[in-house]
């Protein structure tokens, strides 16, 4: 062969060359640096997320960083996020992925800097830019030609191929690997082809690289590959330094390496080859003959190939069901990636010798994709561009030689201007591929920000992707816009039926949505296949919220089917407890208290399941066997005073009050620093007892011991002592400490009442509100607030509180009825309030007041027969005096009204007698005074009318309705 090592040197001189070859590399270095800096501001995306943020293998490091040793004995998906349901537990944990360099660097880089993405990405970013570098040496050392190093190493950093595996941190593996699997190469080729002798320690480092590499990223492997290829063409050349034998030695010592991480991986993780099943992830494995395997194989790595020399449509997703199976061999893109895969693999073969280095990229290419291909080992992902990372060297090296061969040409020519223009042509062509691969990095780079840019723009290249589409929903959820997400979710589903991770997040949204009845249907049709997973992580959560939902739709017999399905998987005490708890929540209490037992059992020295079954006895009337618990709990717990107060509350139950108080003050001397319970239930018992001014030593005594945030209870039992002995200014200045602090359910409704005996009605309504809104629905709530609106004549405010009180929750109250029942009168909705009305008399009996509001009803109802009945009744039989001016004014204006018995004189004399009643002036009075002078206007006295209604606005100046009848008479 003419050239020996390929391509002859053709600097002018050494020094030349050597400056070329420095500025060169460091021209590659820095582009590449450069054209991935912006990476710096992404966040975490994707898988990011599940190998780093919420990874406790990687989180607990920080506080325990021996734990990274723990890394070499694990897989590289570890199913580690308790507490939510994540992805993470749908991926697939028999992969047979051990990458344990690769986590360990990751968890350097945690312990140093935490989560932050930025010095992930410039470890990323580094990497990359030395792994072009190492691209520059590897390809001078081959071809010892720094042109075409140059040439090879500026494309392979600019190519967007590329912009996956650096900008995402997950592709961290594989540029760590790859620059293992350089460094490996450039030792082997100074050890074997560098020298007159074979140079050991170079060797060893080869080795120890090689070793590094493959505990990096399983592709790696292939460089023994690679370096087989190498050696037969340099053979092929006439370059055979130490025989065939001494090469096979060498092989060995590479192959022992591989060895090596065999034995490791296995004592690891305990299998080698992929053991799970994930159409999802790789639509291959759905294959039902290695002939639709290998068809699907070849069509994906024809893709691959047309990628690196068309990098147009780019996609951070490959899954279900981006590709399909192909079955068929007659099938167009099957018939054309054969064809593409033979004819390269021909010419590779046909020019072995006549262009070794043309031959040299192309198989570089199929050996280095190989054990990701799909071909032999299906793996756990159909395809992905940051896989092609280190074989799109193959492309970036045939390119760079055409290049490289342009720009030779000139060299043969006598003309110096001719070997310019080809010289220029080459370098133009460079500089212009070089620019479009560069902008096109940077803008498929910055597609990796964040999740929300990279599946936005992925959905436009797959918008058959089910995990795209499941992506964007997550997305949609985190960002709370529900209905878009429910949309990308279903959409995922409709193209994948059994993409569990995507239904388990549907019903996750229905729950967070508090849409229960979806949620729980979705859940139970998502059972069966869950249960099939190997997750009991996933299986356990799905026990859990499956409880959960039954117990918030009432259906408690389901919750309790559940959880002890939980509990056959996860036998703790918390569990155990819980499912006594929904036994309580049955009145069930022998069987709440086998669970407590159960609990309590599983962890002697903790006692809250103990006190649990002593609630169990206590409510369940099992008195004996309460007394008994009651007895070993003292015995055994030396360190709470819980035993003695339930103690307290047995003799409170017996009513033996005098040893209630005596058990307390037992407790007060066993209690430590910052223990309020005994003085809060001394103070509690006493004010029962009506001691009010011991109690309120004890409360005291209680808020000396509590932190500030706990003062509430102390200081709201006061404010009730003082309301009860009626010193409301101290209750007062009581009620301004509490406001100080985070103010209860408990504590606005004590205020609301306090604020309605101080006659502060404006903040007792405020209070009042928050208390019911907040979920407090009791009767004296609602009454205070109704009394406290119907004092600020807020009564459409009335209405809205109290009808779905009477409506909904259906709770009967004589007070709440007539507040009601006035308050629509008083807002014109007579009927109702009528209505309303009649049903409180009917059920407490008569009240005048109510009547009288009837018959107000009736009159505007224009029922006037039966509002003069009830009229003329009240009248005759009722003592109220205050009332009987209002009788007379309603009376007088039926008179006026009722066409059947008009008499303006008669009422005339009515109102007159119901002003002349009037003991004071009251809100009534505005209303008879117009009922006087209508009544007069319709006598024919208009004089006298004009008087009166003179005389009425001297009395209420602010009324509107005399005034809008005085401008009406003038």
């Amino acid at each position: 062969m003419a050239e020996s090592n390929f391509i002859a040197a053709d600097e002018t001189s050494s020094a030349k060359k050597n400056r070329f070859t420095i500025l060169a590399g460091l021209f590659v270095f820095l582009v590449s640096l450069a054209l991935y800096f912006q990476t710096c501001d992404f966040e975490l995306v994707y898988d990011d997320v599940h190998i780093i943020a919420e990874n406790a293998s990687i989180t607990s490091l920080k506080k325990n960083p021996s734990g990274i040793f723990k890394l070499f004995g694990q897989e590289y998906w570890e199913r580690s996020h308790e507490g939510k349901f994540t992805e993470a537990f749908f991926k697939p944990k028999g992969q047979a992925l051990y990458r344990p360099l690769m986590l360990s660097a990751y968890g350097v880089i945690y312990y140093l800097f935490g989560q932050n993405p930025l010095p992930f990405h410039m470890l990323n970013i580094l990497t990359n830019a030395l792994v072009c570098l190492f691209v520059f040496i590897v390809v001078l050392k081959l071809f010892n030609s720094p042109r075409l190093a140059f040439f090879t190493a500026l494309l392979f950093a600019c190519h967007p191929i590329h912009s996956e595996a650096v900008s995402y941190i997950t592709g961290f593996g594989e540029l760590f690997g790859t620059m293992f699997f350089m460094l490996s190469l450039i030792f082997y080729l100074k050890a074997s082809y560098e020298g007159k002798r074979f140079g050991f320690a170079p060797y060893l480092f080869s080795l120890l690289f090689y070793l590094a590499g493959l505990f990096t990223k399983e592709h790696v492997i292939t460089l023994l590959g690679v370096i087989v290829l190498y050696d037969i063409v340099q053979a092929l050349a006439g370059r055979r330094p130490f025989g065939v034998a001494a090469r096979f030695g060498m092989y060995l010592g590479y192959s022992a390496m591989v060895g090596l991480n065999i034995a490791a991986r296995y004592c690891a993780i305990g299998y080698l080859t992929p053991t799970i099943k994930s159409p999802m992830d790789n639509i291959i494995e759905a294959a039902n003959s290695y002939t639709t395997q290998l068809y699907t194989a070849l069509k994906v790595l024809s893709k691959g190939i047309w990628l690196m020399i068309m990098p147009i449509e780019l996609s951070p997703d490959y899954s279900f069901a981006a590709i399909n199976l192909s079955t068929n061999p007659w099938e167009g893109a099957v018939i054309v990636a054969i064809g593409f895969i033979a004819a390269l693999v021909v010419i590779g073969l046909f020019l072995f010798k006549r262009n070794p280095i043309l031959s040299f990229g192309i198989f570089w290419h199929f050996i280095t994709i190989f054990v990701v291909s799909n071909i032999t080992i299906v793996i756990g992902t159909v395809f992905g561009e940051r896989l092609l990372y280190l074989p799109s060297l193959g492309f970036c090296l045939i390119a760079g030689l055409v290049l490289d061969r342009i720009f030779a040409i000139g060299s043969g020519m006598t003309k110096a201007r001719h070997s310019k223009t080809f010289a220029c042509i080459a370098s133009i062509m460079l500089i212009a591929l070089a620019s479009v691969y560069a902008k096109k990095t940077h803008d498929e780079s910055k597609k990796w920000e964040s999740d929300d840019m990279l599946f936005h723009a992925a959905v436009d290249v797959c918008p058959n992707s089910a995990r795209i589409r499941f992506q964007l929903g997550q997305i949609y959820a985190n960002n709370k816009i529900y209905m878009d997400a429910e949309k990308e979710y279903i959409k995922a589903l409709n193209i994948e039926p059994n993409f569990l991770t995507a239904a388990v997040s549907l019903a996750e949204l229905y729950y967070s949505q508090e849409q229960y009845e979806k949620s729980l249907q979705l859940f139970q049709q998502i059972k069966p296949a869950a249960l099939n997973m190997d997750s009991d992580d996933l299986k356990n959560m799905l026990y859990s919220r499956l409880a959960q939902l039954n117990t918030m739709l009432h259906r408690p017999q389901n919750a309790i089917q559940e959880m002890i399905s939980l509990k056959e998987n996860v036998n703790t005490p918390e569990i155990n407890a819980q499912i006594g708890d929904l036994y309580m929540s049955q009145k069930n209490y022998e069987k709440a208290a086998e669970f407590y037992k159960d609990a309590w059992n599983l962890d002697p020295e903790q006692f809250h399941a103990a006190y649990k079954l002593l609630d169990a006895y206590r409510i369940g009337e099992l008195f004996d066997k309460e007394a008994e618990l009651l007895d070993e709990l003292e015995e055994k717990d030396k360190i709470s005073n819980k035993a003695l107060l339930y103690r307290a509350v047995m003799f409170e139950r017996k009513m033996e009050h005098e040893k209630a108080l005596a058990v307390l003050e037992k407790a007060i001397e066993r209690s430590k620093k910052n223990d309020p319970a005994p003085y809060l239930f001394k103070a509690k018992l006493l004010k029962s007892l009506f001691n009010y001014e011991e109690a309120l030593v004890a409360l005291e005594k209680a808020a000396a011991e509590c932190s500030e945030q706990n003062l509430t209870e102390p200081l709201l039992m006061q404010i009730e002592i003082y309301k009860e002995t009626g010193d409301l200014a101290k209750a007062d200045a009581t009620a301004s400490k509490i406001k100080e602090l985070p103010q209860t359910l408990p504590v606005k409704s004590s205020l609301g009442d306090l604020y309605i005996k101080l006659e502060r009605y404006d903040e007792a309504s405020m209070y009042l509100r928050e208390a019911v809104v907040g979920g407090m629905r009791t009767v004296k709530n609602y009454v205070n607030l109704g009394y406290a609106l119907s004092y600020l004549k807020k009564y459409e405010d009335i209405v809205a509180f109290l009808a779905p009180a009477v409506e909904e929750l259906e709770i009967a109250d004589p007070q709440i009825y007539s507040l009601l029942g006035t308050s629509l009168i008083n807002i014109s909705e007579y009927a109702r309030g009528v209505d309303t009305l009649r049903k409180c008399l009917l059920r407490w009996g008569p009240n005048p007041w109510l009547k009288y509001q009837i018959a107000y009803g009736e009159l505007e109802l224009k029922n006037y027969t039966v509002a003069k009945e009830i009229l003329d009744e009240l009248e005759a039989v009722t003592e109220i005096k205050p009332l009987h001016p209002y009788i007379n004014n309603l009376q007088a204006r039926i008179l006026l009204e009722d066409e059947s018995s008009k008499n303006a004189k008669k009422a005339v004399l009515l109102a007159r007698k119901g002003l002349s009643l009037i003991e004071a002036p009251a809100f009534g009075d505005p209303d008879i005074y117009l009922t006087l002078i209508h009544a007069l206007e319709a006598a024919g006295e208009p004089d006298e009318a004009m008087k009166t209604i003179k005389e009425a606005i001297d009395k209420f100046p602010d009324n509107d309705g005399l005034k809008e009848q005085l401008d009406s008479m003038k």
